[in-house]
């Protein structure tokens, strides 16, 4: 998790909780082969937060890969 903070966002951050693991089966939803697992964590920032915010929301090209943000 940590890791992956620092290579998509450049900011440095560390765990405060596990919230959630996915307990049920959930199809992908780029084929009918794969399941996928979502896990939910709490995080804290512990370096300034460097990454661009947008004003619109989806105000994103795709295929960028967007971020959604949860206060």
């Amino acid at each position: 998790m940590v890791r992956e903070w620092k290579e998509e966002l450049n900011q440095d951050v560390e765990v405060v909780e596990h919230i959630y693991t996915t307990d049920f089966f959930q199809i992908s939803a780029f084929d009918e082969v794969n399941q996928i697992i979502s896990i939910y964590y709490l995080v804290r920032p512990v370096s300034p937060f460097v990454a661009p915010l947008l004003e619109k929301p989806f105000g994103f090209d795709i295929p960028e890969e967007p971020i959604r943000w949860k206060a």
